[in-house]
C-alpha cells in the first residue's frame, strides 16, 4: 500500500515538472534550468520501467530534449540507457539529434547517434541534422554524422540538399567533406541550380575551384536554361570565367536566346573576357535568335573598342543582323557618327542593302542627319541605289520635306529621274505633296519636268489633281498636251476636277481647249457632263468648239439635252451649237427631249425656234414620237408650236393611225387637234379602215362620229363596210349602215358588202343590209 502511494506521489511530482518546464526553441536553456538541476534521478530511475519517460509537454518536448537543450550528458546518458526513445520529435518537428547538433553539443551528437539515432530524419524546415551542422558550420559534427554513412542528398524546403547549403554558406570544407563522401555533386535544388551554379552566383571562386577539381559538370543549365559560366561573365568575374575556359568549356555554347558568351561580354563592354575569349578561338560571327552578332550589340552600344577588337580578330563586317541590317546600317540608324568613321576607313561597302534593299544612306536619310548622310556620299553607286521599292536616297528627301538633304543629295549629282514602283519621281513627289521648295530645286538641277509617273501623269497632272496653281510649271514651258493612261490630259483632268482657276490658266498658257479624252470627250463635254455652269461659261468664253463630236457621236448640246440640263442647254445654244444637230439615230435634240418627256427643255427648245419637222433614221419627227410614245403634253405643244399635225411617218401612218394603236385617250387627243382623219398609210387604209379591221367597236364610233369617210376605199377598194362584213362584225356593219355609207359600192374585184355577206354566209349582216337596201329605213328596230 505504502510503495503505491509512493508511485503516485512520483507521477504527481512528474507531472508537475512537465507542465512547469518552459521548453525554448533549440537556440536557447529552459527558463527553469536550475528546478531542471535539481530533479532527482533517483526518483526518475523509480520509473524508466514504463512509458512515462517518453511523455511529452505542451510543446511536445520529451525529458530527453530537455536533457540536451540543457546540455546534460550525465541526464541524457541515463535517459538513453534507460529506453528513453530518441526520435521523438516535438512540435516543431526537433528531434533531440537536430537540437544537439544546432547547438554544437559534439558529445550528445555523438551518444545519440552512437546509440542509433535516426541521422536522416528531417526537422520542421526538412533541414536533416546533415543540413544544421553545414549551417551551423560545425565541422567536428559534420564529420561524426557523416560516419555513419547518412543520406547525403536528402533536400529541404528550398530543394536544397547539404551540398547547395555547404556552397550557400561558403562552407568549403564542408562541400569537401560531402563530395569525398558521395554527396551528389550535380544535385538540382528547385531552381535546377547546381551547386556549381550556386557558388558562382556567390563569386565564390576557392569552392568553384573545389568543384570543378571535382570534375563538376559545367554544362548543366538551370531553369532558365542559363550555364554557370553566363553567372560568371555577367557577374564580370574573370577569374570564374577564366577557370571554365580552362576547363575545357566549350566558348561557342548558346543560351536559350542562342547568345555565346561573346554576345554577353561584349553586351557588358567587358574587353578584357571578350579578349579572353577570342584567345580560345571564339566564333565572332554567331548570331543569336534574334539573327544578332556580337558586333550589332557593340554598334548599338556605341562599344568602340571591343568593336575593334571584334574586327581586328575576324569578325566580319558585313554580317547582316535584324531586317538585314549590317553595321553600318545599325550605325546610320543609332547615328553614330564614330562607328561609321571607324567603317568608312575599313573600306566598308556602302552598297550593300538589308532585306527592304535599303543601303546605310537610305538609312541616314530616313534619320534626317545631314552630318551622317554626308559622310556616306562618296560613292555614285550607293548615292543612287534602289530599295525594294525603287526609291533612291533622294526619293526619301524628298518624301520628309527635307530641303537640307536635298540639297546635299544634288551636289553629288544624284540621279533625278529614277521612278520608283508607283512610277514616281522625286520630282512628282515633291508636287503630289506640296513641296513647292524642293519641286524648284530639282527643277533648277534639271529634273525632268515632262517626266510622267506610273498612271501616265506628269508633274503638270499632278499639279492639277492637286489644284496648285504655284506648281502648274507653266512657265517652264511644260507640255501640256501629254495624256496620262486614260488618255486625259492635264486640261481634261482640271475640267473634270470642276478648277476653273487652272482651266483659264492652262487654256491662257497654250493647252488644247479642244482636246480629247478615251471617248473623244472634249473638255466643254466634260464640263456639260458634270452640270457645271459657270464651266461651261468659262469654256464658251474661250471659245472651244460647241458641235465637237464624242466616240458616240453626241455633242454637247445632245448631251445636255439627255441628261436635262436646261441651263446648260441654254447656254450652249445661246453659246452657236447648232440646236438642230442630230445623233447617229437622226434623233435631234427636240427628239431627245420627247423621248425623255423633258416638258421643261421641250419648250425652251420650241422657243429657242428649232426644227420641229427634222425626222430621223426611221422617219419619225418628233410628234410622231411624242405620239407613240404618248406623251400627250409635249405633243399639244409641239403641234401648237407649229408642228405638222398631218405629219406621217415612214409606213405613212398619220398620227390617228399612231393614236388607234394605242388607247381612246390618245385618239381623243389628236381628233381634238384637228387633224385629218382620212390620210392613207402605205397600204392605203385609214384610221378607220384599221379599227374595223381590229373590230374596235369604241374607236370606229368614235372616228365616225368625228367625220372619218365611211365610204373611203382602201388599196383593193374596200370600204370600212366590206371589212366589217369580211370580219362577219354584224355590231359595226349595223353602225356604218346607220351613219348612211353607200351599200352599192364594189371593190377591185366587182363585189358589194352584199356579195361578200352571201358568199361567207353571214345571216345577220345579209339581212340588214338587205333590209337596210330595200327599204331605206332606220334599222334600230331591227337589230
Amino acid at each position: 500500500m505504502a510503495s503505491v502511494m509512493l508511485k503516485i506521489v512520483l507521477l504527481i511530482i512528474l507531472e508537475l515538472v512537465l507542465i512547469k518546464v518552459n521548453c525554448l526553441s533549440t537556440n536557447g536553456l529552459t527558463q527553469n534550468f536550475k528546478w531542471y538541476q535539481n530533479l532527482s534521478k533517483r526518483s526518475l530511475s523509480k520509473i524508466t520501467g514504463n512509458d512515462y519517460i517518453n511523455d511529452q509537454d505542451r510543446e511536445g518536448n520529451t525529458i530527453l530534449h530537455l536533457a540536451v537543450i540543457n546540455n546534460d550528458e550525465g541526464m541524457v546518458n541515463f535517459l538513453i540507457h534507460n529506453g528513453a526513445y530518441l526520435d521523438v520529435q516535438n512540435f516543431a518537428h526537433d528531434a533531440p539529434l537536430h537540437i544537439s547538433v544546432n547547438l554544437n553539443l559534439v558529445n550528445i551528437t555523438r551518444a545519440l547517434i552512437e546509440n542509433g539515432a535516426f541521422i536522416n530524419v528531417a526537422n520542421g524546415e526538412l533541414n536533416t541534422p546533415i543540413h544544421l551542422a553545414v549551417i551551423r558550420k560545425k565541422l567536428e559534427i559534420l564529420r561524426l554524422l557523416v560516419l555513419k554513412k547518412p543520406n547525403l542528398n536528402v533536400k529541404n524546403q528550398l530543394g536544397d540538399a547539404p551540398i547547395h547549403t555547404a556552397v550557400v554558406n561558403s562552407f568549403p570544407n564542408a562541400v569537401d567533406l560531402l563530395v569525398k563522401n558521395g554527396a551528389n555533386i550535380e544535385s538540382l535544388n528547385k531552381n535546377y541550380e547546381t551547386p556549381l551554379h550556386l557558388a558562382v552566383i556567390r563569386n565564390d571562386t576557392t569552392i568553384v575551384q573545389l568543384l570543378l577539381d571535382n570534375n563538376a559538370n559545367i554544362n548543366v543549365k538551370n531553369k532558365d536554361g542559363t550555364l554557370p559560366i553566363y553567372i560568371a561573365i555577367n557577374n564580370k568575374n574573370m577569374a570564374i570565367t577564366k577557370l571554365f575556359i580552362e576547363k575545357g568549356l566549350n566558348v561557342n555554347t548558346k543560351d536559350i536566346s542562342g547568345k555565346t558568351l561573346v554576345h554577353l561580354t561584349v553586351s557588358q563592354n567587358n574587353y578584357e573576357i571578350t579578349k579572353m575569349l577570342i584567345s580560345k578561338k571564339a566564333d565572332l560571327d554567331i548570331c543569336d535568335k534574334n539573327g544578332n552578332a556580337p558586333m550589332h550589340t557593340a554598334v548599338r552600344n556605341n562599344f568602340i573598342e571591343i568593336l575593334e577588337l571584334l574586327l581586328d580578330n575576324g569578325a566580319n563586317m558585313y554580317e547582316k543582323g535584324v531586317n538585314g541590317d549590317t553595321l553600318m546600317h545599325l550605325a546610320a540608324e543609332n547615328q553614330n557618327l564614330s562607328v561609321i568613321k571607324l567603317l568608312l576607313h575599313r573600306k566598308f561597302n556602302l552598297s550593300v542593302k538589308n532585306t527592304d534593299g535599303k543601303t546605310p544612306l537610305h538609312t541616314a536619310v530616313l534619320k534626317g542627319n545631314n552630318n551622317i548622310t554626308s559622310l556616306l556620299l562618296i560613292d555614285d553607286k550607293s548615292n543612287n541605289e534602289e530599295d525594294i521599292n525603287h526609291n533612291t536616297p533622294l526619293h526619301l528627301a524628298v518624301n520628309l520635306n527635307n530641303e537640307d538633304l536635298v540639297k546635299l543629295l544634288l551636289i553629288k549629282n544624284v540621279n533625278l529621274n529614277v521612278k520608283n514602283s508607283n512610277g514616281d519621281s522625286p520630282l512628282i513627289l515633291a508636287i503630289v505633296h506640296n513641296y513647292t521648295s524642293i519641286a524648284k530645286l530639282l527643277l533648277h538641277a534639271g529634273a525632268e519636268k515632262n517626266i510622267q509617273s506610273g498612271n501616265g501623269y506628269t508633274a503638270l497632272h499632278h499639279a492639277v489633281a492637286m489644284n496648285n496653281i504655284a506648281m502648274l510649271l507653266l512657265g517652264l514651258k511644260v507640255d501640256t498636251e501629254i495624256a496620262n493612261n486614260i488618255k486625259d490630259t492635264p486640261l481634261i483632268t482640271a475640267v473634270w476636277l470642276g478648277y476653273e482657276e487652272l482651266v483659264k490658266s492652262l487654256i491662257d498658257g497654250g493647252a488644247n481647249k479642244n482636246t480629247r479624252n478615251k471617248d473623244d470627250n472634249t473638255p466643254i463635254m466634260l464640263a456639260v457632263s458634270r452640270n457645271n455652269i459657270s464651266m461651261v461659261k468659262l469654256l464658251l468664253s474661250k471659245n472651244v468648239d460647241v458641235d465637237a463630236r464624242n466616240n458616240i457621236q453626241d455633242t454637247p448640246l445632245i448631251l445636255a439635252v439627255w441628261n436635262g440640263l436646261v441651263d446648260v442647254t441654254s447656254l450652249l445654244i445661246d453659246g452657236g451649237a447648232n440646236k438642230n444637230v442630230q445623233n447617229p439615230d437622226g434623233n435631234s435634240v427636240l427628239h431627245l427631249a420627247v423621248i425623255k418627256n423633258n416638258v421643261e427643255i421641250t419648250k425652251l427648245l420650241l422657243e429657242k425656234k428649232v426644227n420641229t419637222e427634222l425626222k430621223n433614221n426611221i422617219k419619225d419627227t418628233a410628234l410622231v414620237l411624242a405620239v407613240w410614245l404618248e406623251h400627250l403634253d409635249i405633243a399639244s405643244l409641239l403641234i401648237d408650236n407649229g408642228a405638222n399635225k398631218n405629219v406621217q411617218n415612214r409606213d405613212s401612218n398619220s398620227l390617228v393611225h399612231l393614236a388607234i394603236g394605242k388607247n381612246v385617250a390618245v385618239v381623243k387627243f389628236v381628233i381634238s387637234k384637228g387633224v385629218n382623219l382620212d390620210l392613207k398609210n402605205v397600204i392605203e387604209d385609214t384610221p378607220l379602215h384599221a379599227v374595223v379591221w381590229n373590230e374596235n367597236l369604241e374607236m370606229v364610233t368614235l372616228l365616225i362620229d368625228n367625220g372619218a369617210n365611211v365610204n373611203i376605199g382602201n388599196r383593193d377598194n374596200n370600204t370600212p363596210l366590206h371589212i366589217a362584213v369580211l370580219k362577219c362584225n354584224a355590231k359595226i356593219a349595223k353602225l356604218l349602215i346607220n351613219k348612211n355609207c353607200n351599200l352599192f359600192l364594189r371593190n377591185n374585184n366587182g363585189h358589194t358588202a352584199f356579195d361578200i355577206a352571201l358568199h361567207n354566209k353571214c345571216s345577220d349582216i345579209i339581212i340588214l343590209i338587205d333590209v337596210a337596201a330595200n327599204s331605206q329605213v332606220s334599222l334600230d328596230i331591227v337589230y
